[in-house]
């Protein structure tokens, strides 16, 4: 699992609610120029991108997360309230979930499980 957020103190959150769940292996980034050079060395299979990012757009940095044969499954995270660019990208099926900032862990954590599912039954994922 990627994610990728340009305030340290979201970063230092996440990783000290995830820091319990062994089953994650996490990468977290402050900037997706950082996280998009991770995408060609690391297998993830989850992205959790800031929306929109300083240096590059959340949907820039899923589009160069999409250029691998199996897709990961992307979450939206966004302080903004006119969410009807996020509405249309679940409703194209390139987004998973969004969440509103600041972040419901437990909710996220929901998420991520159902994510998972999503990724085992999955054609072809065996």
């Amino acid at each position: 699992m990627l994610y990728v957020d340009s305030e340290q103190h979201n970063l230092n959150a996440f990783r000290a609610y995830f820091r319990e769940f062994k089953e994650y292996n996490i990468h977290l980034f402050k900037t997706g120029i950082d996280a998009v050079f991770a995408l060609h060395t690391e297998k993830i299979d989850i992205i959790i991108a800031d929306q929109p990012r300083p240096e590059v757009t959340g949907f820039e940095f899923v589009s160069a997360a999409r250029f691998n044969n199996s897709p990961p499954i992307i979450i939206a995270l966004t302080v903004h309230r006119d969410t009807q660019v996020l509405d249309m990208a679940l409703e194209q099926g390139t987004l998973f979930r969004y969440f509103q900032k600041p972040i419901d862990f437990q909710e996220l954590h929901f998420a991520l499980i159902d994510a998972k599912l999503t990724l085992i039954n999955r054609p072809n994922s065996h």
